[in-house]
């Protein structure tokens, strides 16, 4: 169980922070650091941080278009997918939608099976958006 599900986030974030550091990537197109960006924005997301989260997972988002340049990689379904999490939350429907979608979008083509954790989240959070419509 990882500490962001023991409900340690205030220690989840300083250790996430440290990660950053130690990997010497900020800022940089490097996997390891968008898969840093996109737990740290997890935890701001479930702390309630919802503008620290939305900045977190867009410059995640933004580096990951540039490292997969046809776009259509899981990771990026993945961040989008919380993307649009933060907007439900944020009661910003249409770009809650729009994410939503770009995440849908994107695991239908890929390898993914549909038994995939994402591609499960994905599907049940599209629910919960259509239930607010």
């Amino acid at each position: 169980m990882c500490i962001r599900d023991r409900g340690k986030k205030a220690e989840a974030i300083q250790i996430l922070n440290q990660s950053e550091e130690k990997l010497g990537l900020k800022g940089k197109e490097h996997p390891r650091y968008t898969k840093v960006l996109l737990i740290l924005g997890q935890v701001y997301l479930d702390s309630g941080n919802l503008d620290k989260a939305t900045s977190i997972l867009e410059e995640c988002l933004k580096i990951l278009t540039v490292i997969h340049k046809e776009n259509d990689h899981p990771d990026i379904a993945e961040t989008a997918l919380y993307l649009s999490m933060v907007n439900l939350k944020k009661q910003n429907s249409s770009d809650a939608r729009n994410f939503i979608e770009h995440s849908r979008s994107i695991l239908r083509k890929s390898s993914l099976p549909n038994t995939n954790p994402i591609f499960i989240m994905a599907e049940e959070h599209h629910k919960a958006i259509m239930a607010r419509r």
